[in-house]
């Protein structure tokens, strides 16, 4: 597996369609998750922005997903592909307003990846 499918894969885990912020498709329907492809080389360390979007007139189902991320990677995430692994650790969540609609509701995360891979 290689590092982006390994990834994707952590992002997709957690019942949500997920995708990188390059390839989200116009017609993908909320909730979803989008992720900063960032990756890195051995012993490098990289800071990609999660988001979370939920179409709701409440906070709940949100700020639940956004829990049970972070407590996946308070601690530390880890996976593995081909050549190696890295550690993903989550910070804090921000919520944010959608300029399109009220019933968008928005969290942002920084994460941290610490890379262990050779390649």
């Amino acid at each position: 597996m290689t590092k982006a499918a390994a990834l994707h894969q952590f992002f997709s885990s957690f019942g949500l369609s997920a995708y990188a912020a390059t390839d989200v498709p116009d017609d993908a329907v909320l909730p979803y998750l989008v992720y900063e492809f960032a990756v890195g080389a051995y012993e490098d360390t990289t800071y990609p922005t999660v988001d979370l979007y939920y179409h709701s007139e409440s906070n709940v189902h949100i700020n639940a997903k956004a829990q049970e991320i972070s407590d996946r990677c308070h601690n530390g995430a880890a996976i593995r592909f081909d050549t190696g692994g890295a550690m993903l650790y989550c910070g804090p969540w921000q919520g944010l307003r959608d300029e399109v609609s009220d019933m968008i509701k928005r969290r942002r995360s920084n994460f941290t990846i610490h890379w262990v891979s050779n390649t």
